[in-house]
């Protein structure tokens, strides 16, 4: 009971504290929230790029050019090759199709296909590969089991623009990594240092605390509550701030970038996860500033 009590004290005084030290408290909760705005915004801008940077594997395929005399049972062929992992879409490019788009990208130049019949072209599977196997050794492998084949003439893909493509992907994650962890030290070091100023302007409370045998737990609490309170408070600031800035961008951004502001998010999403962040970079922030303060 007594120790129910104390709890229920120690909460109350939590936010007794934040009563009374209200102006460091509004000060804290707006450093809190602008540095939750500021990382949030570089989520969903990384985020949204990776996505259209990803949109771009769409590019990568592998043309199969079968042999004349396996022409007769195309569809068998087809199912063969859908049945294969990492294969997402194959469509069967005939004679006659390829030359009509030989003669389509031939446009206005026409004269150069004088006397060459469609026969003379080969039909082919255009084949295009899953997210996941979209880099130089993943394209490998399909086509290695696709040669195995006995009616496969032969296979071009674009090894140079996947081998460019998986480096630009790993060089922009491992950035995003740096850039992000970055952000997140930079803000729980703003939110401790913030919370660090609300336990110097308390420094004598504290000493008489320690003084009477308060235990750490008892010292420590009050202020945990109220990093998190400024946590909670920062975190539903940083939602606002991150919907009107997208408002007030996309009024000037011009709408072929609009996707880099977009909400790759539910707003709820959004909001839950930026207050759950100020909880716990208010909580840590609190601690951390206090272990230091009271050097345990």
């Amino acid at each position: 009971m007594k120790r129910k009590f104390s709890l229920l004290y120690i909460l109350a005084d939590g936010f007794r504290n934040l009563r009374e030290n209200l102006s460091l408290a509004v000060l804290s909760t707006i450093t809190v929230g602008f540095s939750l705005f500021i990382l949030a915004f570089f989520v969903m801008v990384f985020t949204n790029l990776h996505g259209v940077i990803w949109q771009w594997a769409d590019r990568t395929h592998m043309v199969v050019y079968i042999k004349d005399d396996a022409l007769k049972d195309v569809k068998s062929l087809s199912r063969a090759l859908k049945g294969m992992e990492g294969i997402k879409e194959v469509r069967y490019v005939s004679k006659d199709d390829a030359m009509r788009l030989l003669r389509k990208e031939l446009e206005g130049m026409e004269g150069v296909l004088e006397g060459i019949r469609k026969e003379v072209l080969p039909a082919s599977f255009d084949i295009r590969v899953k997210k996941e196997f979209v880099s130089p050794e993943g394209i490998g492998i399909i086509a290695a089991r696709i040669k195995k084949f006995p009616w496969v003439e032969d296979i071009q893909y674009g090894t140079e623009w996947v081998e460019r493509f998986a480096s630009f992907v790993r060089f922009m994650e491992v950035w995003a990594l740096i850039i992000g962890a970055f952000l997140t030290g930079a803000t729980l070091f703003i939110i401790a240092n913030t919370i660090k100023l609300a336990i110097y302007s308390r420094k004598e409370e504290i000493e008489i605390m320690e003084y009477l045998g308060a235990d750490d737990w008892y010292i420590k609490t009050p202020f945990v509550i109220e990093g998190t309170v400024q946590g909670v408070c920062g975190g539903l600031l940083a939602a606002l701030l991150v919907f009107t800035s997208q408002y007030i961008l996309s009024l000037y951004v011009p709408e072929h970038f609009a996707f880099i502001i977009e909400n790759p998010f539910s707003t709820l999403t959004l909001t839950g996860g930026l207050v759950v962040a100020g909880f716990v970079l208010g909580g840590v922030g609190s601690l951390l500033s206090l272990s230091r303060f009271l050097r345990v």
